[in-house]
């Protein structure tokens, strides 16, 4: 730099991540330690929503799989009222069932 111009820094501000304030930097900010509340709680929320959803999907998977399992053996036995061995139960009719299953 030349001796006749006034110095400066080439150094940008520092800008806040928490209120994108330039006043202060991040580890200074008046609102830090709410936001990281409300940060944590909303972490635990959806980490408690997780672990239901998980549970919920166990329990219809069992749900499911113990009623496949009951149709695949109730298909598996001949009509003997149309003399043919056609099964009972058709794959439409376990997929609709299926489908209009409430959630637990």
């Amino acid at each position: 730099m030349h001796s006749h111009y006034p110095s400066y820094s080439c150094v940008s501000p520092v800008l806040c991540e928490y209120c994108d304030s330039y006043d202060h930097d991040t580890c200074n900010c008046p609102y830090r330690a709410s936001v990281d509340a409300i940060c944590a709680s909303v972490e635990k929320k959806i980490n408690e929503l997780t672990d239901k959803m998980i549970e919920n999907m166990k329990v219809r998977t069992a749900a499911y799989s113990q009623y496949f399992n009951q149709s695949r053996e109730n298909s598996n036995e001949p009509d003997s009222s149309l003399g043919s061995s056609k099964p009972k139960i058709s794959l439409m009719i376990i997929l609709s069932h299926l489908i209009s299953l409430d959630p637990i």
